[in-house]
């Protein structure tokens, strides 16, 4: 039996978390994450936009098709006549659903903007604090160094100071 196909939104949508212990896989995905996104977009528009057409390019039909059969009509009535043609109905519903998924995958891909955004402050901020923690180790080993340098020289100043105390 065939593996059920995963919606291309939902597989999309599931990469939106980010796993900050591997950021380096979300990096090198996030490019061409956002390309399948961005091509959906597209072809989602595309399918609005087509559908939109053709519900205008019917009203055209049907409003000429009105005017030949009923010369005498007012144009309102001839545009409430079209508007609650079967057809019209149908078209608009289908129009309305694609624009629901257009906007749905514009949604997706302002996600995927913010994701990037993010890995981009996510990383800016692991780099300093790593550097920080470098920087913190540096100086303790600074600090350290410093400490028994003073250390020696205060010894040092006690045993000439126990050599002169004794007479030595």
């Amino acid at each position: 039996m065939p593996a059920a196909e995963v919606d291309p939104y939902d597989r999309l949508s599931s990469h939106l978390l980010i796993d900050k212990h591997n950021l380096d896989e979300a990096i090198i995905q996030q490019a061409g994450l956002y390309s399948e996104v961005s091509d959906e977009v597209a072809l989602a528009q595309a399918d609005y936009e087509s559908e939109k057409g053709y519900l205008d390019q019917l009203a055209g039909e049907l409003d000429g098709e009105l005017r030949v059969k009923y010369p005498k009509l007012a144009v309102q009535a001839i545009n409430a006549k079209v508007q609650a043609h079967r057809e019209m109905s149908k078209q608009r519903e289908l129009v309305n659903k694609r624009l629901r998924w257009f906007r749905r995958w514009q949604g997706l891909q302002k996600a995927y903007e913010q994701r990037a955004n993010l890995l981009k402050a996510l990383v800016s901020l692991y780099t300093s604090e790593y550097f920080m923690n470098k920087a913190d180790s540096i100086s303790v080993g600074a600090g350290e160094r410093i400490a028994t340098r003073n250390r020696r020289e205060s010894a040092g100043h006690y045993s000439d100071l126990a050599k002169r105390v004794r007479g030595g």
